[in-house]
């Protein structure tokens, strides 16, 4: 496993310092000025201002919250229910 790390890592320094980023366009073609990134406290304000991204992010937590419960529960139904040894559940 520490050969696959390593070689991803080689890979990375490889495209880090051989590939040039590409000079980025608007959808009509015109070289895009290159401004600052925005901030963090803008990009925040402007993620809580997105109704359906707070949805979708709470619906997907919730999600997670019932995918845990199931693989926590998996191993007791199949050896409470099926007479299953915990090593064969």
């Amino acid at each position: 496993m520490v050969y696959f790390g390593a070689l991803g890592v080689a890979v990375a320094m490889l495209l880090v310092f051989a590939v040039r980023e590409p000079t980025r366009r608007d959808s009509f073609g015109n070289v895009l000025g290159t401004s600052a990134a925005p901030k963090l406290q803008e990009v925040l304000n402007f993620a809580r201002r997105q109704r359906s991204l707070i949805h979708i992010t709470i619906g997907f937590a919730l999600i997670m919250v019932v995918a845990s419960a199931i693989d926590f529960w998996t191993v007791s139904y199949f050896v409470r229910s099926h007479d299953l040894e915990i090593l064969e559940a």
